[in-house]
């Protein structure tokens, strides 16, 4: 396992951090990107060695970002089918933030690209990559 810590972030609350246990799963994942709300529940942050992690941010119901960032500096987010529309979404700590819609993906690939994420610290192949920065 890849992981080491899990993070959720409420803008009332900041990040509740707990260590990644060995029983969770890929329903463990599910369940914690089905709680993103955009409201009070805003980011899930999976956190790798040398502060690698991967970011969901947004609402479940209505779309989410998600990103990887490895060394600070070049972010990869997951991307759906192209469009320079933009779509505000509430997203780390209650900001809201726009983001063209071909970076809101549905949760079924925010779930695969965090499991194949917290197993391997890799990016899924299966995941569409754009790099940013």
């Amino acid at each position: 396992m890849f992981v080491r810590t899990v993070a959720s972030v409420s803008p009332w609350m900041g990040a509740v951090e707990l260590a990644w246990e060995p029983d969770w799963d890929e329903a463990t994942v599910r369940q914690l990107v089905d709680e993103l709300d955009g409201v009070e529940r805003t980011t899930l942050v999976l956190t790798g060695p040398d502060d690698a992690h991967l970011a969901v941010g947004g609402s479940a119901a209505a779309g989410l970002v998600v990103y990887v960032d490895y060394d600070g500096d070049v972010f990869v987010l997951a991307a759906g089918p192209d469009s320079d529309e933009l779509l505000p979404l509430v997203v780390g700590e209650g900001q809201v933030q726009e983001y063209p819609l071909r970076y809101v993906v549905a949760p079924d690939v925010a779930v695969r690209a965090a499991w194949h994420f917290a197993l391997t610290g890799d990016l899924d192949d299966a995941v569409e990559w754009h790099t940013q920065g």
